[in-house]
């Protein structure tokens, strides 16, 4: 091969790639392995005793809320947004986009919706909960659920 074929076969090959890399497909791609490494993160890289402890301060913080959402339609929950400053640093790192509270349980959505599947972190006080195999326990009452 001379060296002006190899020298333009090396260009289509770049320009390949970078053309994949800006397509919708190179997107997909991309974002697929930040979740990927964003689940491993949740799993194996935060503070999971810090966030048991944010999650059991926010049930307390929020139980009047929940006594008086149990009159209402959606009964029982109290539903908080990533953005929202009553969620401890804590949560709002992981990031949480969206915090579900019942008197039992704090669940933190953290990624989820479109082409992506739904995962996130699930405190639970109750030790009877019947957890599907979606859950995978980290510590005492803190799972991670995907």
């Amino acid at each position: 091969m001379t060296r002006k074929s190899l020298l333009t076969a090396s260009i289509v090959v770049a320009g390949t790639v970078l053309l994949l890399w800006m397509s919708p497909v190179g997107s997909f791609v991309i974002s697929g392995y930040q979740i990927k490494r964003h689940k491993e993160h949740l799993k194996n890289g935060i503070d999971h005793a810090a966030v048991r402890a944010a999650c059991v301060g926010l049930l307390k913080a929020n139980e009047s809320k929940l006594v008086a959402s149990a009159t209402q339609p959606d009964s029982g929950q109290v539903i908080l947004y990533g953005s929202d400053p009553t969620i401890p640093t804590v949560l709002r790192d992981l990031p949480a986009r969206r915090v579900v509270l019942t008197d039992t349980s704090v669940r933190i959505d953290c990624g989820g919706g479109g082409f992506e599947d739904h995962y996130g972190i699930l405190f639970s006080t109750d030790s009877s909960a019947d957890l599907d195999v979606s859950y995978i326990k980290l510590i005492d009452q803190l799972y991670y659920w995907h």
